[in-house]
C-alpha cells in the first residue's frame, strides 16, 4: 500500500453525464453541492489514506469467493469471463472484471478496506502525476500491472504486494 498524504485539493469534474442543457438540476450532485450540475469544482480537505498499488486480481477475488461463498443479488454478467467459479487459465494475475459496485464493496469489506471516493482517486492519481516528476510526495510512483507482448499481465519483479485497488483510512 502507498500512503497518500493529507492536503487541500481542488476537485474538478467537467463533462456531460446525461443529455440536456447546461441547467442547474441537470446531471450529477456531489454531497457538498446544493443541486445537480455538469461542472463541479470544490476545494476539499483530503485526510491521509492508504491506497493499494494494484487492482484486485482474479486469483484474489477467487479467494474472497471461496472464503465467503459470496453471491451477488443481481448476477447478470457477474464474472462473465469465468466458467462457473473458475477464471480462464493464465488469468490469475489479471485484474478481475465483470463485478458490480456492490461486488467490489463486498470484496473490500472482506479485505478490511473500503473503496475510495471519486475525489480520493483523483487526488491520488494527480498527486502521483504532478509530484513524480519532482521525486514524488508519496516517495515513489504507484505501480500498475503491465501488459506484455502476449497480452498477459505481470507485476514488476520488484514488488510482491497483493494487487488491490482499495483504500484504508490512515
Amino acid at each position: 500500500m502507498v500512503g497518500i498524504p493529507a492536503a487541500s485539493f481542488v476537485f474538478r469534474v467537467n463533462g456531460i453525464e446525461i443529455e440536456g442543457a447546461n441547467d442547474e438540476g441537470v446531471d450529477f450532485q456531489y454531497p457538498w453541492e446544493n443541486s445537480a450540475r455538469r461542472f463541479h469544482e470544490q476545494k476539499i480537505e483530503i485526510k491521509s489514506f492508504w491506497i493499494d498499488e494494484y487492482p484486485v486480481t482474479n486469483a484474489e477475488f477467487r479467494l474472497f469467493l471461496d472464503a465467503t461463498h459470496y453471491h451477488p443479488v443481481d448476477d447478470h454478467n457477474f464474472l462473465k469471463n469465468w466458467n462457473g467459479n473458475q477464471f480462464p487459465s493464465g488469468w490469475d494475475r489479471k485484474p478481475v472484471t465483470w463485478v458490480s459496485l456492490d461486488d467490489a464493496r463486498a470484496y473490500a469489506q472482506w479485505a478490511g478496506k473500503r473503496l475510495p471516493h471519486e475525489w480520493e482517486w483523483q487526488y491520488a492519481a494527480q498527486a502521483w502525476m504532478e509530484e513524480s516528476i519532482r521525486g514524488g510526495i508519496i516517495g515513489r510512483p504507484m505501480r500498475f500491472l503491465l501488459p506484455t507482448k502476449d497480452a498477459t499481465w505481470h507485476r514488476p519483479a520488484t514488488s510482491r504486494r497483493i494487487l488491490r485497488a482499495r483504500v484504508r483510512s490512515a
